[in-house]
């Protein structure tokens, strides 16, 4: 009987001593000196912290930014200058049809450059049917203002009779109106028309003369029509 006691004292203590221990080791704090770091140590930014900046941050300028208000409000220079933004695209989107619009806007109160570009754009069919008689008529209101381009482009019409009767004589008219503005391609027309007697007294000498000139300014047409010319 004393040896069964005994017995389950022993029993008794062996797992009294197996609950302490078990406590014991719930107690403690988990060792977590190995442990993965927890993912907002580590983690990537978020897209934002990188991210590139708004696209409206390196946008090309819109019309607003441009000439479009004073245009708006009728004033021709600006008309003119937002002609020129649709036609290269520059702050808009570009839009020769728009351009057109502009520069018929600013021609109609007398704008020499937008006159010289109206007529071009009728002459090349850009933003509108092609018209060469309407190009001419364009082109001869700007060139009555002064303006080296449109001389030229109508001398051009008045040789090849494009738009209007062929008419050579004119065409040395207007060709010598832009020469005089040192306009180079002017010159090498004007000095053909004098080598070759069009519309003018051939003149060997004053077609050297306007040659040079025109190669001074660096037109290369004019430096191999120069080279070509008896010594």
């Amino acid at each position: 009987m004393k040896s069964y006691r005994k017995f389950v004292s022993l029993a008794a203590l062996l797992a009294l001593t197996a609950v302490f221990t078990a406590c014991d080791s719930c107690s403690k704090p988990a060792d977590d000196s190995n442990a993965t770091p927890a993912a907002t140590d580590s983690a990537a930014p978020s897209a934002t912290d990188n991210a590139a900046p708004a696209a409206t941050d390196n946008a090309a300028p819109a019309a607003t930014n441009s000439a479009a208000p004073a245009a708006g409000q009728g004033d021709a220079e600006a008309q003119y200058k937002l002609g020129e933004q649709y036609h290269e695209g520059n702050g808009v989107d570009k839009d020769q049809e728009k351009a057109v619009k502009c520069w018929t806007k600013a021609a109609e109160q007398g704008h020499a450059l937008a006159q010289m570009r109206l007529g071009e754009c009728y002459d090349e069919g850009h933003g509108v049917d092609r018209n060469k008689a309407e190009a001419v008529k364009w082109w001869t209101k700007a060139a009555e203002q002064g303006n080296a381009k449109a001389q030229r482009k109508l001398g051009d019409a008045y040789e090849d009779g494009h738009g209007i009767a062929e008419d050579k004589a004119a065409a040395v008219q207007w060709y010598t109106k832009a020469a005089d503005q040192d306009d180079a391609e002017a010159q090498c027309k004007l000095a053909e028309c004098y080598l070759e007697g069009k519309g003018v007294a051939a003149n060997p000498a004053k077609a050297r003369e306007l040659y040079q000139k025109a190669a001074d300014q660096g037109d290369s047409d004019a430096a191999e029509a120069l080279s070509k010319l008896p010594k």
